[in-house]
């Protein structure tokens, strides 16, 4: 049961020199273990506040990865 919370979407670059990677990946662990939806983008690099992404970089793609997210879900139209 997901007492309630709301589908949880993660993206992180692999190369994150400020917030270790591994953080993300247990957060994706606990929201499978807890039945929370949850769908996760790990980029291979892209380094830390890549924003909405960085022409050229594997963050380039994540806006449009979130965007299918929320179209999936409804969530925009």
């Amino acid at each position: 049961m997901n007492g309630g919370c709301p589908p949880v979407f993660l993206t992180q670059a692999d190369d994150d020199p400020i917030s270790n990677p591994e953080n993300t990946r247990i957060m994706k662990r606990a929201c499978e273990q807890a039945g929370v939806p949850v769908e996760f983008h790990p980029l291979a690099s892209g380094g830390h506040g890549f924003g909405m992404g960085k022409p050229g970089t594997p963050t380039a793609e994540w806006p449009a990865f979130y965007e299918a997210w929320l179209r999936n879900r409804q969530m925009i139209a």
